[in-house]
């Protein structure tokens, strides 16, 4: 099968985020298999197009991600009419295939769902009182209202909750393009539900196909060697931000650094701003846990390289998000052997089985939190069985050889449904 694959991101010149990961393991997991794969993607310095690890990789300069969509089409078109491409696939997040999906109409477009704009704005705010959320729906009642009565479309409530002009665009360009596409793929059930509930999409018009994961080496070989009596430590690895879970996570650090005099913390991200001091995230958590502080350490972000050996000192990785659809992170904790706690809201439900390879929480409850890090530095026998347990459901369910045929069946898919839809038309 000969498949275009559309992304802002890729390694190097725009490994921004998760994005970025997926398309290059997805771009060498197919090409192993014996399909044509042709990445399209963004530069900030030159246009160029190179073969990277077997991939044809061509690039735009591209300083805008908005712009980013329209700037691909030339060098696609060209590429389209010697190679003549079965399927495109993109990511919902900025629409990136948008305009390539508009310019040929005659191609099967899948859209590969990570996590859009208008989830990202709600789980980014904090949370407000019950007497605000109810005028938010009254004014949103009556906006509805006369959208409907004046026979004009209405913005869903995410997208009419978003005041940026910029991001509200984006959020509503991101559900116009996935509802145009022949199929929608979702990494984890619990998007797959939204999309459906949200953005309208039939069941029959899309699918659930986790991302394939090859962990890295490093990963692999890691060890834990120390001895069990000694202190336990406990990582969080993710920018530090509200959405994911971090002020849930003080709280429940605060019980658990005084219960257990042996626990060490270490935080590996970038610090964002918190939301209401307007401090960094790092001095935020400094000031909450001062007591602590000599038990508390931060680390930007690193490079691949030194994830090894981090996880390796790592006993217990913590991914508190108040929801997530399809982490890395976890997935690089759990090939890691690490013993693994998981938001039970969103992706992590469905790579970590309950009190087998991880333990689930509710992010949202302080109790659920301190219970889970109790039960791990308490039982070092058993967080190191569900490490070890942890990895080896990597590498049987996400591996290249249960993955990428599922990946095929998907494009097939979208493309009979989009024969289908030209036949009725």
């Amino acid at each position: 099968m000969k498949i275009a694959l559309i992304s802002y991101e890729y390694p190097p010149d725009t490994a921004f985020g998760g994005i970025a990961t997926y398309v290059q393991q997805a771009a060498r997991s197919l090409v192993q298999f014996g399909h044509t794969v042709e990445v399209f993607s963004a530069s900030l310095q030159a246009n160029s197009s190179i073969m990277q690890d077997r991939v044809p990789v061509h690039r735009v300069l591209s300083c805008s991600r908005d712009e980013f969509a329209t700037e691909i089409c030339g060098i696609f078109g060209l590429r389209h009419a010697d190679v003549g491409f079965d399927v495109v696939e993109s990511p919902e997040y900025s629409s990136d295939g948008a305009d390539v999906m508009l310019k040929h109409p005659e191609l099967p477009h899948v859209v590969k769902l990570h996590t859009p704009n208008v989830i990202i704005h709600r789980l980014s705010l904090p949370r407000i009182g019950v007497k605000r959320r109810l005028i938010n729906t009254a004014r949103y009642a009556k906006y509805f209202i006369r959208k409907m009565v004046s026979r004009h479309t209405p913005l869903c409530y995410g997208e009419w909750c978003i005041f940026n002009p910029q991001w509200q665009q984006a959020a509503i360009k991101e559900r116009l393009n996935s509802r145009k596409a022949d199929l929608l793929v979702s990494p984890s059930r619990s998007l797959a539900m939204w999309a459906k509930r949200h953005w309208k999409i039939p069941a029959n018009r899309i699918q659930v196909v986790p991302n394939v994961f090859n962990p890295d080496a490093r990963l692999l070989s890691a060890n834990r060697p120390r001895d069990l009596t000694d202190e336990v430590w406990l990582g969080y690895f993710g920018r530090l931000e509200h959405r994911k879970g971090i002020d849930g996570l003080i709280r429940a650090l605060d019980i658990s650094l005084t219960r257990y005099p042996k626990l060490q913390v270490r935080f590996v991200g970038r610090a964002q701003v918190h939301p209401i001091s307007g401090s960094m995230y790092d001095e935020y958590i400094r000031g909450q846990l001062s007591r602590h502080s000599n038990r508390l350490e931060f680390i930007s972000a690193v490079p691949l390289e030194m994830m090894g050996k981090l996880y390796a000192e790592t006993d217990i990785a913590i991914f508190p998000s108040l929801w997530e659809n399809f982490p890395n992170v976890c997935l690089e904790a759990m090939s890691s052997a690490c013993a693994v706690i998981g938001s039970k809201h969103g992706g992590m439900r469905d790579m970590i089985v309950n009190g087998k390879t991880g333990l689930l929480i509710d992010p949202c409850s302080t109790s659920s939190t301190v219970t889970a890090i109790a039960a791990m530095v308490e039982n070092p026998g058993k967080r190191l069985k569900m490490g070890k347990m942890a990895r080896q459901r990597i590498l049987d369910e996400y591996s290249d050889a249960a993955i990428v045929p599922q990946m095929i069946r998907s494009y097939e898919a979208a493309i009979a449904l989009h024969h289908s839809t030209r036949r009725v038309r």
